[in-house]
Order: C-alpha cells, then sequence, then structure tokens
C-alpha cells in the first residue's frame, strides 16, 4: 500500500483547496517529518539512534488541505534529523501560528489523525525497521482512504470529525483538537524532524515577501490578524 503521486489536474485542485479553505494563493501542499519510535535493531549501531536520545525512522509526508498525505518518504535513519516589523509579525502567525495559513498546523493535525486513528503509531514498535516502513506505509494509506470517504458521511460518522482537529474562534485562538487529548501519552511519532541546514534561496526568500506583501492586502488578510500580533502573542 503506498500513496500516489498526484497527477497534474490534482495538483491544480490541492491549489484551488488551499485558497478556498484556507485562504492560502498558489499552495501545493504543507511538509513536515516525524520520528517513528523503534526499538534498537540488532547490530544497528548508532544509525537510528536519534537526538533525542530514541531509536527512530524518519517519516517525511506532504498533505493536502484537507489533511490528507499526498508525498511520503518513510525510512530514513533517525540520526538523519533534519531542523519583526508588522508585516514581519503578521507572516510569522499566518506560517508559523496560524490557521489560515496551515503550512505547520495543517501537516501537524495531518500527523495528529493519523496517530490517534492508527494507534500502533503511537509506541515505539518491536519489529525490524523494514517492516516498521510497510506498517506505516500502511497506516498512511489507509488513513487516505478513509479521509477521501468524508464528504460522504455524517460528521458523526466521519473519519475526521470537526472537533477531531484544530480550529480557530472568532478572536484568532486556537482551539485544541480531540486528537491531542487522544496522543498526549505517546511516545512515538511526536518530534519534528530539521529539514534542512540550508539558507534559503533568494527565489524562496522572495516568495515569502510576496506572501508577506499578498497578506497585508484586502484579499489576502484575514480579520483577526492584527489583534492578534498587538496583544503580543508573537515577538
Amino acid at each position: 500500500m503506498t500513496v500516489s503521486f498526484p497527477k497534474a489536474a490534482e495538483w491544480k485542485d490541492i491549489t484551488r483547496e488551499f485558497w478556498t479553505a484556507w485562504n492560502f494563493p498558489t499552495c501545493l501542499g504543507c511538509i513536515d517529518g516525524k520520528h517513528v519510535a523503534i526499538t534498537a535493531p540488532p547490530g544497528a549501531g548508532s544509525d537510528f539512534f536519534n537526538y533525542k536520545g530514541v531509536h527512530s525512522i524518519v517519516l517525511l509526508a506532504a498533505c493536502d488541505a484537507r489533511y490528507r498525505f499526498t508525498m511520503v518518504d518513510i525510512g530514513a535513519f533517525g540520526r538523519e534529523s533534519t531542523s519583526l516589523d508588522d508585516a514581519k509579525k503578521v507572516y510569522n502567525y499566518r506560517h508559523w501560528e496560524g490557521l489560515q495559513l496551515p503550512a505547520r498546523r495543517l501537516i501537524e493535525n495531518s500527523f495528529g489523525i493519523l496517530a490517534a486513528r492508527w494507534r500502533i503509531l503511537g509506541r515505539p514498535m518491536e519489529f525490524h525497521p523494514s517492516k516498521v516502513v510497510d506498517v506505516a506505509n500502511a497506516c498512511v494509506a489507509l488513513h487516505n482512504t478513509l479521509a477521501h470517504t468524508d464528504a460522504g458521511r455524517s460528521p458523526t460518522c466521519s473519519y475526521i470529525p470537526p472537533t477531531f482537529v484544530d480550529a480557530v474562534n472568532p478572536s484568532g485562538d486556537i482551539v485544541p483538537g480531540e486528537w491531542r487529548r487522544l496522543c498526549a501519552g505517546d511516545s512515538s511519532l511526536r518530534d519534528g524532524v530539521r529539514l534542512s541546514n540550508a539558507r534559503a534561496s533568494r527565489a524562496a526568500c522572495a516568495v515569502r515577501d510576496d506572501l508577506k506583501a499578498f497578506f497585508q492586502t484586502p484579499q489576502g488578510l484575514v480579520p483577526w490578524q492584527e489583534n492578534v500580533i498587538r496583544r503580543g502573542c508573537l515577538n
């Protein structure tokens, strides 16, 4: 069981959903990584031993606007960890802390739903690493299959009910989703990985600056962003 790489028309649908659901333009996905905890494999040395002091393999994934995984890479050694003015404050809020630009929070919730629904991911797996990869791939594929069926289900019977994921109230405060309570004591799939130590390219910085400017326009702002940055939530 694997995640199929989106086709050209599907990428367009994903971009459209990010705009209509989250007011975020030209987005193809949100990406992050997690450590899947495992028991120490025989003779593995320090290959799977990560900076948190546990053995793991890396699950790197991207998701769409509806918490479905679009790209997945599983199996890298755990030791391979990866890591203002008002306009900048708004950008940081919308990019890192806010729900209306879900680059971090959407993928965080996607991983959270995955761990809450497939509880084998919540504790170290006592399998050979190759088997852990198979189990994690199966969980991701089942997650996507069930998430795709939610459109035809009532909220009470859905795989991802409205209260299961983080929400935002009219003041811009984050209301934690139910998955956070279910995963509170988990010892696996908790810590993110540093994606790169490299400095951002000029092209990436230009995209950041374009988005920063866009979030100040009538088309790009959300009603509560000014209140959030004024009350000292971000520095």
